[in-house]
């Protein structure tokens, strides 16, 4: 949302953006790749549900530090603080849901990214549903590809979107 980072210049939202990016792309990308080049994982595509475990518990405590930290500086939108804590309740709720099953964690993100932009429709000042509606095509598109492409199965990848959508809504 434009007015949520208003009174930011375009280095501190820069700034911002990074520090999403490098804690919760960069650095458990790398964590999967290291643990892939000491033999902790047999596959960079996480296969089974066994691979998973030591990656998702690494996701969590880089999703974790990236919500501790936005959370105690004042300066950010509360708007900001719920959904990197949404993000991070998604991480910890597929870790346990792979329990059972494997669970697409593209859908997980997708459906915290579908119930994010439906929860800004409601907050914002502008009522005109772009966002939610960018949301959902994008959701489309990467969910349809997990249907296509991937070794899940529907209730995997509709569990995962639940449960994304689930974390976010807790988290606001």
């Amino acid at each position: 949302e434009p007015y949520a980072f208003a009174g930011f210049d375009s280095r501190q939202k820069t700034f911002k953006l990074f520090f999403v990016f490098f804690n919760t792309a960069f650095l458990p990308g790398f964590a999967v790749f290291l643990m892939y080049q000491l033999k902790l994982i047999k596959s960079m595509y996480l296969q089974t549900q066994r691979e998973r475990i030591i990656p998702y518990a690494v996701a969590m405590v880089f999703y974790f530090w990236a919500w501790y930290v936005s959370k105690n500086q004042t300066e950010n939108p509360q708007i900001f603080k719920d959904f990197l804590l949404g993000t991070f309740l998604a991480v910890c709720a597929t870790w346990m849901l792979n329990i059972n099953s494997k669970i697409s964690m593209h859908s997980t993100a997708m459906g915290g990214l579908v119930t994010f932009a439906l929860l800004l429709s409601f907050s914002t000042q502008d009522p005109s549903g772009l966002y939610l509606a960018i949301a959902i095509f994008i959701a489309g598109l990467v969910c349809t590809a997990r249907f296509l492409v991937s070794d899940h199965s529907r209730s995997e990848i509709y569990l995962g979107f639940a449960s994304g959508n689930i974390s976010q809504l807790v988290a606001y």
